[in-house]
């Protein structure tokens, strides 16, 4: 299981509705490299899911599709954002 820090707490956050990596870096002012990493964290955990995504594993990565893609939280992303 996976520690949810202050970071991805914050990326969580903005993810209650589907939202790219550009507008979550945006969003936080964390750079799209971190963001990027705690995207790809949160979901290879199942925090949260590629809403539009013709990628199947997000460890293949495309540049192009993964900044185009929308991420939103999972029910599992809700209940660690609800945890203190």
């Amino acid at each position: 299981m996976m520690e949810i820090l202050t970071d991805e707490k914050i990326v969580l956050s903005c993810l209650l509705h589907p939202e790219t990596p550009q507008t979550v870096s945006e969003e936080t002012r964390l750079s799209a490299f971190i963001v990027r990493d705690i995207i790809n964290n949160l979901h290879h955990h199942r925090y949260i899911k590629a809403t539009n995504s013709p990628l199947k594993n997000l460890s293949m990565f495309d540049a192009d599709a993964f900044l185009n893609t929308k991420f939103q939280l999972t029910a599992k992303g809700i209940q660690a954002l609800q945890t203190p």
